[in-house]
């Protein structure tokens, strides 16, 4: 894969990424790399819609992306927000082969490197690495959706508020209030008034385009 300079600073903060989590050897690296694709959404474009059957996974390099359900009525529920660094994959549809019920679209130019899931099993079976960098990236995953249910049983609203402020401090800027409203599971009237209890004004909106 030939590369710019940009992608390659891309591939390295990948790299650095990957790192993080075990040793990562250069055969395992190499592996990996040759099999990625580079993708770049704008704001407000779909990577996986609502009825796909994704046979991709991903990691998000640049921007800003919303996991979201579709009702029949039309409303949409967030599910989650990814920032760079962050793998984009449907388990679920990917795992059963079933078409998704999540869509995940871009809430601000994005860049993904992309792969197939076959490949990823495949690198899993070839490389220890990548069984074991597999396994903590779903066992983060499940102590996230773990902490996520805890939050909406046993905290107020307003606390999963700060949380999400704690949490995506660095990008609440690019997520609309509706969104972040969503997120929380309060009404966007709601979260203007946990706001004005706490004292907080929203910092204007930069814009994602």
């Amino acid at each position: 894969m030939a590369e710019t300079g940009p992608e390659r600073e891309e591939l390295l903060s990948l790299r650095r990424g990957l790192e993080g989590l075990a040793p990562l050897p250069d055969a395992a690296w190499r592996d990996f790399a040759k099999v990625l694709k580079r993708r770049r959404l704008k704001a407000s474009e779909t990577w996986v819609r609502h009825g796909d059957t994704p046979d991709q996974v991903a990691v998000l390099s640049s921007g800003l992306m919303r996991l979201y359900y579709l009702r029949e009525d039309g409303r949409e529920l967030i599910k989650g927000f990814i920032r760079p660094g962050g793998w984009v994959a449907i388990l679920d549809a990917l795992l059963l082969k079933q078409p998704s019920r999540v869509t995940a679209e871009a809430l601000a130019p994005s860049t993904l490197w992309t792969l197939p899931y076959r490949e990823l099993e495949r690198l899993c079976e070839a490389h220890a690495f990548w069984g074991l960098a597999t396994r903590r990236l779903l066992e983060r995953l499940y102590v996230r959706k773990v902490q996520r249910e805890a939050a909406f049983l046993l905290d107020s609203p307003a606390d999963r508020y700060l949380e999400f402020l704690r949490e995506f401090a660095d990008v609440q800027a690019l997520i609309p209030d509706y969104h972040v409203a969503s997120y929380l599971g309060v009404t966007p009237v709601a979260l203007s008034r946990i706001r004005g209890r706490l004292g907080l004004v929203k910092r204007p909106a930069r814009s994602a385009r």
